[in-house]
């Protein structure tokens, strides 16, 4: 098979499986799935908007009152809406509070040591000649307000 990529053409494998981004039972899977749910909204509606002579007729002898017709639907509603609430209200409980310190940082974060001399209160960063300090052998995480001063103190 020729494709043109660039304006040139250039020749790639014919072979269907070249291109296949998933693998053949997650489509059958999917197929099925679409097929079930299709039936399954179809026989509904018909339950629900065919008078019962017309079932009878068809030889259904069984089949729940017609009020089921409205409660299903609402029940999933409100079953979506519920889990909605639901993992709203876990991200609230597990959030910290504004002035917690884990809103800026993790545990895996390597805070860098504040020293007892420490030139940052007084001094801007191109100013310390930190060409000495423990900053330049590791990696550290830098706290906000060395972050804003570097990047928004004017010299």
């Amino acid at each position: 098979m020729h494709i043109i990529q660039d304006g040139q053409e250039k020749e790639v494998a014919s072979d269907v499986s070249f291109y296949r981004r998933s693998n053949a039972e997650r489509e059958a899977y999917g197929f099925v799935l679409y097929i079930s749910a299709s039936v399954l909204w179809v026989v509904i509606n018909l339950w629900a908007v065919l008078p019962e002579a017309v079932l009878l007729a068809m030889g259904i002898e069984w089949f729940p009152r017609r009020e089921w017709a409205y409660l299903l639907v609402a029940w999933s509603l409100v079953l979506v809406l519920t889990t909605y609430l639901c993992f709203g209200a876990l991200n609230m409980y597990n959030t910290p509070s504004i002035d917690s310190i884990h809103c800026i940082t993790d545990d895996h974060a390597i805070i860098y040591p504040a020293l007892s001399t420490d030139p940052l209160p007084t001094m801007s960063i191109p100013e310390t000649g930190w060409a000495d300090s423990p900053l330049c052998g590791d990696m550290y995480d830098l706290s906000p307000g060395i972050v804003s001063r570097a990047l928004y103190l004017n010299d």
